[in-house]
């Protein structure tokens, strides 16, 4: 019996070992949302696949829905982001985002747009060279963009006398300098609000 296949733009957030020579992946697939898809024999050193299933990567990949889940079938580089190469504090940064999108979205539940936003995100963050302030901003505005796109704006009670900036920001589909920039001096406020809907999510 034949599967239907899928293919999407995807985001490989980490992964672990499924048998002797087979990986489980957690992605972040532009048309499919969150999935955990099994690669068989991605171990091998033979292994065709091996190489375009790293974490904290774009890839293209294909998925066919098996009997048990997701199984990849085939994957190719989409020459859009190689973050692998930058240092130690945006490497750190990227796993703590990873970690919220693997907590935050739902299964099978797709985010086309917060797909597109870290992809932008992500292309400035690998050609700009961020300080670590930069990266905290960077950060703080990520996390306020990923919190509106699923549905959790964050409380607006800790930005009195401000209350249409956080719609200003989540707005600006524009990844810049500037945007980092907007934030200076109400970066606080904002950790406030984010953990005020980090705790009202339950998630």
């Amino acid at each position: 019996m034949s599967h239907q296949i899928y293919s999407s733009s995807s985001f490989m957030l980490n992964d672990f070992p499924k048998g002797e020579h087979g990986k489980m992946y957690y992605i972040f697939s532009r048309e499919q949302g969150l999935i955990l898809a099994e690669a068989q024999g991605v171990r091998k050193t033979e292994s065709k696949l091996r190489g375009f299933l790293e974490p904290l990567r774009f890839s293209d990949i294909s998925f066919v829905k098996a009997k048990n889940g997701w199984r990849i079938v085939d994957a190719c580089d989409v020459q859009l982001v190689n973050l692998l190469r930058n240092n130690d504090n945006t490497q750190i940064l990227l796993a703590r985002i990873s970690s919220l999108l693997k907590r935050f979205l739902g299964q099978n539940d797709p985010f086309p747009d917060l797909f597109d936003e870290l992809s932008q995100a992500f292309l400035f963050l690998e050609k700009a060279e961020l300080t670590q302030k930069e990266l905290k901003q960077f950060e703080i505005i990520f996390i306020t963009k990923l919190l509106f796109h699923i549905g959790y704006l964050p409380d607006k009670k800790h930005i009195k006398g401000d209350e249409d900036f956080i719609e200003v920001l989540v707005s600006n589909t524009t990844w810049s300098r500037p945007l980092l920039e907007g934030i200076s001096g109400m970066e606080e406020r904002l950790i406030l609000a984010i953990n005020d809907s980090f705790t009202h999510s339950q998630l």
